[in-house]
């Protein structure tokens, strides 16, 4: 985020149960990058979690994962997911210039 000049601050977690962890223990992100591949809690049950809690719904959540079956997109769009991105495999990849 920093290298494509957009002020954030940004929490990282390293696999699904910190993310839980975090989102419960934590003031609520305005934005929730998710990967459906973490270890431990997977993305979809982080993302049915936050969907299933009343406190936790309103956060948007953008799907970032290194695949993208169709039926992965449309079942993260039924789930309550506004965006499904596809992880670039390099950095250049990722910007996109104006």
């Amino acid at each position: 985020m920093e290298e494509a000049y957009i002020p954030v601050i940004v929490y990282r977690v390293s696999d699904g149960t910190q993310a839980m962890e975090y989102l419960y223990s934590h003031q609520h992100p305005d934005l929730v990058f998710l990967d459906l591949n973490m270890p431990r809690v997977t993305g979809w049950e982080v993302l049915r979690a936050m969907r299933a809690d009343e406190k936790l719904r309103p956060i948007p959540v953008v799907i970032f994962t290194p695949s993208s079956p169709p039926a992965d997109i449309e079942q993260a769009h039924a789930l309550g997911a506004q965006r499904f991105i596809t992880k670039p495999s390099t950095f250049t990849g990722l910007v996109v210039e104006n």
